[in-house]
């Protein structure tokens, strides 16, 4: 149809590019002649309409076709026909062209965009730790504002169109954002968000310098220069943000050793591998806590009285410990795989005893740990403690200020935390320093407080030691024995077979007798003591399976499986367990089993045993003998119950973060402890005991109890554990974690990379967020220890029957069954009947301590490396020492200085010494006897009015000491002190 003005078929768009529009060749013609009598050509015609005519662009008819024309018409689809269908020679390569073109301009914009959004300039850790590859995705799509383009473009290079609809896996999401924020750093290298991630992160992951230097070519990460000026830079700033907040706020420290080695590929005489020894330190902030009062903790201190053994019973306290015993037994039932079918596993006679005192980091916001910088000072004399106690309070902290000083030594309280070794020789420095000027100079300033996670390891040892027993036996030891948990040589060869099956390789001459002295054994040992994780785990799957086996007794089952169809109610099963604890792992039924001093079968020292009575036809005695036997071995398994579970209370307490119930168990422990040879464990807990109920004041009791003993760096419940223990995974961190390989692993790079480590592992869990394919678990999985347990039992089953029908009778009436020693009960009698607490008490007494707070105008501030404390004029001291007028705090170090790595001396009550060789000392984790402490509290105490002195075994009196003035018997014991220092170090 012909418009009435113009003649010109009004064509419908549908018509012209449905599939079945009618040809409308003769129409084009007649308009062609139209225009062509018109003098316009098509292009002319083009041109002026679409936007090339001015008087045509705003003309309304125009207008009107124009839009008709857009409206109508599909432009991409008139594109891609002119872009197939044109000839060689038409209009396609001009095309081409030009999108190409049109494509990199706006591609060109994009880069520029994307450049100016990843310019974080400089190093900005709070914007990287942020870093969301979602958030990149985002902006990157969004039209107008990000990159759409380049993105869409990638995008469909990255997957097919195939790919794009079965591919479920893969997802180029992360490779396209790299390869944007690789083309923007090429353009700028300003524009480096995802580069500094990355290059943190390889940082951190321990990447060699010349593949960072590859990665740093091809745009993914910084250079090595920058990553190693960005530590840098991340360590001082984390260092000033510690220093910002301890002079406003209230922190704990704790400190451990850290041993390292250094090793060299080309050896000479200034260039040798070596294994050194430093010390790390971490700062603890104490959040919602006012600052702690100093002056009433220096008075308390002061004016305290002396911890009684009355104050050690705590009869509330013991209730709990026994209501916590009765939920572990219930606890080791309804946990069992084969109990899980019970009806009633919710019901409200098997809740938890309620908390005592939970932390507040039990569950929530995580505890903030930061890092100290690692110092090359051997911490286990006495010379190191005091060095690295002035590195970190002076040099690290900015203490060093005559102002920061005063408020140091008048003001502060400072809870440090270390196992026995730190906290000993910190109050053994604190007694040195008692008759110094200032409060700065004594170390008033300290709270020592112990590191649980060794005091756990001492008591796992402890309880190992005495319920060892031998393989054939019923201890430890023969647990280890079934379960084929050896280490070393007990591994191979016939050892091995008779771990396998001790049956098969009995024999007379090398068999073991039950009443052999418990031995260590070679299983779980190595040449550095038991491994913490074994023996944790064997003390707690024998405690498990003994638990059950009682379950089994009392309720009739013959086997574990048995214990599916069991059906007791739930006040049935709690008074069951009450029975448990009260008779296998309580006090009730432990006793002395024998009286064994007319008991000629027992082995004496320096004779043999005589001939049991089995061998010398004697049945009527063999009899008796078998009755006391089973006597004792239901003794030493009630011991060993009752200890293990003490262990795992311990244990169970610091998980769910309740130190109410780990001071319930210190008076425990501290029996324990002495009576198992662990004497110096056992003043640990005396030492802990004091300070909370004599010493410290409420303010300072409650910060260390909700903050000082235990952590939690995740927040989750059931995830606390102690601070000690944290130390020493940031120990290891430093050591192999994030440690330098090959020359480049100095003290140096140590020092500077320690206080960047919690930013290192904020990058990791950013980067395994942004990555998942990174980690696929967060930790290793645990075998499952069910077959274990069910090993145990059905080995103790066989062995009650056997007992029981008379097989074993020749074994049981073979000798005397050694009873186990009652540490509890050993432990009570020596604190409570002799005078080990006051020879305590006047051992860690100092000679007079000073008031004094004289800040001397000559004092130097010793602010660099190696500055130990105040030194007054060095001219006048040695005046002084010409003279004999020594002081205390001065004579002091200077024996301290002279006996270093040699000698450890401790003040006595008075004015004597007490002089102990650095070899009969250790960590904590040695045995010593009874006799042995004995005799050491004896060798420092005045005897008949003469002071004695004991290096290496050489002993030194001086019988006219008594009439002497201080002065003169703290001159004539030092020098004689010193001359035989001068000849022991001689030889």
């Amino acid at each position: 149809m012909l418009s009435s003005d113009t003649g010109i078929s009004e064509l419908d768009s549908d018509d012209f590019y449905g599939p079945s529009h009618r040809s409308s060749v003769e129409t084009v013609k007649l308009v062609l002649n139209y225009m062509d009598e018109k003098g316009i050509s098509l292009a002319q015609l083009f041109d002026s309409i679409l936007y090339g005519d001015t008087e045509c662009t705003t003309d309304h008819a125009c207008r009107r076709h124009r839009t008709s024309f857009f409206n109508d018409v599909s432009l991409p689809r008139l594109l891609d026909r002119i872009m197939k269908l044109s000839g060689a020679t038409g209009p396609k390569f001009e095309l081409e062209e030009w999108i190409k073109e049109s494509v990199m301009t706006e591609l060109d914009e994009e880069i520029k965009r994307a450049t100016k959004h990843l310019n974080t300039g400089e190093l900005a850790m709070e914007k990287i730790l942020k870093l969301d590859f979602k958030d990149l995705q985002g902006w990157m799509e969004r039209p107008g504002a990000g990159c759409r383009t380049l993105w869409r473009i990638l995008t469909r290079l990255a997957t097919s169109p195939r790919g794009q609809t079965k591919n479920k896996v893969k997802d180029p999401t992360a490779a396209i954002i790299t390869i944007i924020s690789q083309l923007a750093f090429t353009r700028s290298n300003r524009a480096n968000y995802v580069q500094q991630a990355f290059s943190l992160f390889f940082k951190a992951d321990g990447l060699s310098s010349k593949a960072n230097t590859l990665l740093n070519h091809v745009g993914i990460t910084m250079s090595n220069t920058w990553q190693n000026e960005s530590v840098e830079a991340l360590s001082e700033r984390a260092m000033e943000k510690i220093r910002t907040f301890i002079s406003d706020f209230p922190f704990f420290v704790t400190a451990d050793n850290v041993n390292v080695p250094f090793r060299v590929f080309t050896q000479r005489i200034q260039n040798k591998s070596s294994f050194q020894s430093g010390t790390a330190a971490t700062v603890y902030p104490i959040p919602n806590v006012d600052l702690l009062d100093g002056k009433q903790f220096r008075a308390t201190a002061r004016t305290a009285g002396d911890l009684e053994y009355e104050d050690l019973i705590d009869i509330e306290g013991g209730k709990r410990i026994h209501a916590q015993k009765v939920h572990h037994i219930l606890r080791f039932l309804l946990d069992s795989p084969y109990f899980q079918e019970y009806a009633h596993r919710d019901h409200e006679a098997f809740d938890p005893p309620p908390p005592v005192r939970l932390i507040p980091a039990a569950y929530g916001k995580p505890t903030e740990m930061w890092p100290l910088q690692t110092m090359h000072i051997d911490q286990a004399s006495l010379e190191g403690n005091s060095q690295w106690m002035d590195d970190v309070f002076g040099r690290q902290l900015r203490l060093n200020s005559q102002e920061a000083k005063h408020r140091l030594g008048n003001e502060m309280v400072v809870p440090i935390v270390g196992d026995e070794l730190t906290t000993s020789r910190i109050q053994t420095l604190k007694r040195y320093r008692a008759k110094d000027d200032n409060g700065l100079a004594r170390m008033e300033y300290a709270a020592e407080v112990p590191g649980y996670f060794h005091v756990f390891i001492t008591c796992g040892i402890m309880i190992f030691q005495n319920h060892g027993g031998t393989k054939r036996g019923r201890g430890l030891n023969r647990d280890i024995t079934l379960l084929q948990r050896l280490r070393g040589k007990d591994r191979e060869g016939k050892a091995q077979a008779r771990a396998e099956d001790p049956s098969t390789t009995r024999d007379t001459k090398s068999a073991a007798p039950t009443n052999n002295k418990p031995a260590a054994s070679k299983s779980l040992r190595s040449a550095k003591g038991p491994s913490w994780h074994d023996l944790k785990e064997v003390i707690e799957h024998a405690l498990e399976a003994r638990v059950l086996l009682r379950w089994l007794k009392y309720s009739g089952c013959a086997t574990l499986e048995d214990l599916r169809s069991w059906k007791p109610t739930p006040d049935e099963l709690r008074k069951a367990a009450e029975e448990i604890v009260i008779e296998w792992a309580s006090e009730k039924y432990i006793g002395d089993a024998l009286d064994s001093e007319d008991d000629d079968t027992k082995p004496r020292r320096g004779r043999p045993r005589k001939r049991p009575a089995a061998e010398s036809g004697s049945t009527g005695k063999a009899k008796s003998l078998a009755k006391k036997n089973d006597a004792t071995l239901k003794r030493n398994e009630t011991l060993l119950m009752r200890d293990c579970l003490i262990f795992h209370e311990l244990l169970a307490a610091a998980k769910v973060g309740d130190t109410g119930r780990l001071v319930d168990l210190v008076p425990i422990l501290a029996q324990m402890f002495k009576a198992g040879g662990h004497a110096k464990y056992a003043v640990v807990m005396l030492e802990f005991a004091q300070r909370l109920t004599k010493e410290w004041p409420d303010d300072v009791r409650s910060a260390v109890l909700d903050y000082c003993l235990l952590v939690n760096t995740s927040g989750k419940r059931n995830a606390c554990y102690p601070t000690d223990e944290a130390q020493e995974i940031i120990n290891g961190e430093i050591k192999i974690t994030y440690a330098a390989q090959g020359p480049n692993c100095t003290w140096e790079y140590l020092s500077k990379i320690s206080p960047v480590i919690p930013l290192f592992r904020e990058v990791k869990k950013m980067m395994e967020g942004n990555f998942p394919c990174m980690v696929t678990t967060k930790r290793h999985s645990i075998p499952n220890r069910h077959d274990d347990i069910a090993a145990l039992v059905r080995a103790y089953q066989r062995e009650d029957r056997d007992t029981a029908e008379g097989a074993t009778g020749a074994d049981r009436h073979e000798a005397a069954v050694t009873p186990m020693k009652d540490l509890l009960g050993e432990g009570t009698r020596i604190l409570q009947t002799t005078d080990y607490l006051s020879k305590w008490h006047a051992r860690r007494k100092a000679a007079g301590r000073s008031n004094e707070d004289n800040w001397h105008e000559e004092i130097e501030e010793m602010e660099g490396e190696g500055g130990r404390r105040n030194v007054v004029n060095e001219n006048e001291r040695q005046d002084e020492l010409d003279r004999g007028e020594m002081t205390w705090g001065w004579d002091n170090w200077l024996i301290e200085k002279a006996a270093i790595d040699h000698l450890s001396v401790f003040s006595d009550a008075e004015d004597g010494l007490f002089v102990e060789t650095e070899n009969e000392r250790s960590d904590g984790e040695g045995v010593e006897t009874e006799a042995e402490t004995e005799t050491e509290t004896e060798t420092g105490t005045e005897m008949g009015g003469a002071c004695s002195l004991e290096v290496d075994d050489e002993r030194v009196e001086d019988d006219s000491y008594e009439d002497r003035g201080p002065r003169e018997k703290a001159s004539s014991v030092k020098k004689g002190f010193m001359e035989h220092l001068v000849a022991h170090l001689g030889r």
